[in-house]
This record gives C-alpha cells, structure tokens and sequence, in this order.
C-alpha cells in the first residue's frame, strides 16, 4: 500500500485518502516551554515524515506547507483552496522547486492560481471529492427552500434573507445562531426558520430545494452534498459551480431566483424526481471521493516523470 504523508490543519477533505496507508502531521499546540520545544524539533518531524513516505501531499497552502517544500527531501503535492487566494504573501516563501504538482479543486481556481504559481510547476485540476457514503438519497417532495452556512460574509445570507422576504427559508448551521440575522428575521416580520443546531444529512431530508448564494466558492462542496441527497439546487451562477451544476438551476440576480424557484415549483413532479436522480448520479460518477482517488493515485504515479 502507498505510503502517503498529509500536511494538514485541516482534515474535513481527506476522505480520498482511505485507499492509502497514511500518517498526518498534527499542529502543534501549548505554549511556553512545551511550544518552544516542539517548534524547535518542526523540521525533524517533517523530513522523518516525509522519508517514511512514498507521496508527501500538503493541504492548504500555510506556513506549515511552506516549511514542508523546504524540509521534504521528496517532491511535493501541493492541494490549494481558497482562501490562500486571499493572501498572495503565502506564495512567496515556497521553495517551488520541490514542488511536483500544485492541486487546484476546480478550472476556474487553477485559473487563478496561474498568475501566482510559476510557470514550471503543473497544475492538475482534481475536485475534492464529495463522500457519497455519507449523503444517502432521500428526496422529499415538500417544496420546501433551505440554506446552509457557516458564518461568513461571502455567503451572503443576510442578502438571501431579504431576497426571500415572501417565502420561508429554513437556515441551518452556525450563522442560524448569528445575533444579526435572528434581529432581522425579527424586526422585519420574516417568516424564516433559523436552526442553529442541525445533524447532517438528516436535517436535509423534509427540503426539497437547497439555494447557494454565496459570492464566491472553490468548488462548493455543500452543492454536491445536496445533490447527493436528492435536493435540487438553486445555485448563484459563479464561475466554478458552471463546472458542475446545470446552467439552467443557476441564477444571476435575486429577481432571477424568485423566478427560479416558481418555475421549479411549477414542474411536473416526475420530471422533478428523474432531476434529482440524474444529479446524484452526476456527483457520484464525476465528483465522489472515490473519484478524486483514482485521480490522485494516477497523478502520484506520475512523480517520476515530473
């Protein structure tokens, strides 16, 4: 089995990884003397890790993945988000000649990291994987519109509250606990339903619609979700989600969602249901875990051509 060493603060998208014998680096943590101890043996523990390994992966572009294209002795596979686009700086201390392959999760982000990764290192569009084990099929004819989200501005909830004010939303997720949107939903008579505490996918399964109105994504990992579980979504038309969202279930202005949202309400019930089977079916074949997988080990195996 390859041996696969992750650099990481964040574990939410190694699903991919379950085919692989692998060891992840843990952030180090405490202060005071302990801290001092630890960072000073950093660079031990990264290259003893990465002599173990057959593939050294980083995901995220941080200060730790910076040190690890120094300290690794093998090339390294880079995975970038999104919010290091947020901050250029973090590309400039990167030993890029030990770079084997920058990982973008979607064309319209490898076109970005263009202009700030060197022309020399590859990048290699791979989708981060969606867990189709986890989001069972369970589509509901309720009619009813949901959002979910973390608290964030480029989600832009407060906007699709108000663009919503005659229908019911039901929020889910941490910014449903928000001061700013419960003082809203309150003061102007809105007739959403704010949930702060929901458990995944259940929540999702007396929703028929799911409405994606954020301003900017990577690739959007909680659309693939829904579709998973048999919602159809109503997506803000940006760029990455025209990889894998039909243009047709995307809108531009809010006036363009209310539009939206009757025409779907208005389709024949079967052709509803042969939708939402055809975008769970789009998600596992093209967009699931076990595809990021297969397109990871074949770019792996490719090291030694690089």
């Amino acid at each position: 089995m390859t041996k696969l060493a992750i650099f990481t603060h964040v574990t939410s998208f190694l699903d991919w990884t379950r085919g692989f014998e692998t060891k992840i680096y843990e952030k180090e943590s405490g202060g005071g003397l302990k801290f001092i101890m630890q960072r000073a043996i950093r660079r031990q523990r990264i290259r003893s890790l990465a002599n173990w390994a057959d593939i050294v992966f980083v995901d995220f572009l941080s200060p730790l993945g910076q040190l690890v294209t120094h300290e690794s002795r093998k090339p390294v596979f880079m995975r970038i988000h999104r919010y290091e686009l947020d901050v250029p700086e973090l590309f400039e201390n990167v030993n890029w000649s030990n770079v084997a392959s920058v990982i973008a999760v979607s064309q319209h982000y490898k076109n970005l990291l263009r202009s700030l990764v060197p022309k020399q290192v590859p990048i290699t569009v791979i989708p981060p994987g969606v867990v189709v084990r986890k989001w069972p099929f369970h589509p509901n004819e309720s009619g009813k519109l949901c959002a979910w989200s973390i608290p964030d501005w480029r989600k832009r909830l407060y906007d699709l509250m108000l663009a919503l004010k005659d229908y019911t939303l039901y929020i889910g997720g941490w910014s449903a606990a928000d001061r700013i949107l419960q003082d809203t939903n309150q003061r102007l008579g809105l007739k959403h339903i704010l949930e702060p505490d929901v458990e995944f996918p259940q929540w999702q399964w007396d929703k028929e619609y799911y409405i994606h109105h954020a301003l900017d994504e990577s690739f959007g990992v909680a659309i693939g979700e829904a579709m998973l579980s048999g919602m159809i979504p109503l997506v803000h038309r940006i760029p990455c989600v025209l990889e894998f969202v039909p243009e047709e279930l995307t809108y531009l202005h809010n006036e363009e969602l209310i539009e939206l949202i009757e025409r779907m309400r208005a389709t024949d019930k079967e052709e509803r249901n042969e939708l939402k089977s055809t975008l769970r079916k789009l998600i596992v074949d093209k967009y699931s875990s076990d595809v990021t997988a297969n397109m990871m080990k074949q770019l792996f195996e490719k090291k030694g051509e690089l």
